[in-house]
């Protein structure tokens, strides 16, 4: 039915028309806003997270940046959220304010002085509404989030990060980096038990940074790594 005539016609305009008047909504426009600002800082560095160049101390730094820009974004991004959906509705001809919300009242009990039980909740202003139970609960979620992953992240990266570094480990002093790999023996033991041993592990890691070309990536080490590895193995 190409006309839009008929039954099914009538029902895809009701359709349309709802949809319309949906989208057409300053609570709508200013939810979308917010959306997008969200996802338009999230998705770069989720993209960089899943690169098999980003290590794990460059992904400690874009998680905790992007932390940083949500914080900042609570705390004054609402009024930019606000002048951004006015000049939308302005374009499309539709008020420029959060639309008021049908309340009911609570129904008051009858007492036998009129200070009891007496509902003094005010109606909310649908504006400050929209910022705490959308606006700020949206925020809050997303930054717990984000700090779940931060601390799981800074947790690996305290007890292995050491490893992801072979430049940095050229320059450390034999006993800097025989405390970190003690360290790591001690966080892999059980019941007196280690699955490494820390002084091999050591010494490994010296003879690895001496086979290593300065400046060396992540990648790049895991290379030299594997080829080492297979030459051993002959």
């Amino acid at each position: 039915d190409t006309n839009l005539t008929g039954l099914h016609g009538l029902q895809t305009k009701s359709d349309a028309y709802s949809l319309l008047k949906n989208i057409c909504d300053f609570k709508f426009i200013s939810s979308v806003i917010v959306w997008y600002d969200i996802l338009s800082a999230v998705n770069p560095i989720s993209k960089q997270l899943q690169s098999i160049h980003y290590d794990i101390q460059m992904a400690l730094k874009s998680v905790s940046s992007i932390v940083e820009f949500l914080k900042e974004y609570r705390q004054n991004g609402f009024s930019k959220i606000k002048i951004a959906a006015k000049e939308i509705a302005l374009l499309i001809e539709i008020p420029g304010q959060f639309p008021e919300e049908y309340q009911v009242r609570k129904r008051q009990k009858k007492t036998h002085f009129s200070y009891e039980n007496r509902d003094e909740t005010p109606l909310h202003n649908p504006e400050k509404k929209f910022e705490v139970e959308f606006f700020h609960k949206i925020i809050d979620t997303a930054i717990n989030s984000l700090r779940e992953r931060f601390d799981q992240l800074n947790h690996h990266c305290l007890n292995f990060g050491f490893l992801y570094n072979i430049n940095l480990l050229k320059n450390w002093e034999h006993e800097t980096l025989l405390s970190h790999c003690k360290d790591l023996a001690i966080l892999l033991s059980a019941k007196e038990t280690s699955d490494i041993d820390a002084i091999e592990l050591f010494e490994e890691l010296k003879i690895f940074c001496q086979l290593t070309e300065p400046n060396s990536s992540p990648k790049k080490t895991k290379h030299t790594q594997h080829k080492i590895g297979r030459a051993s193995c002959r």
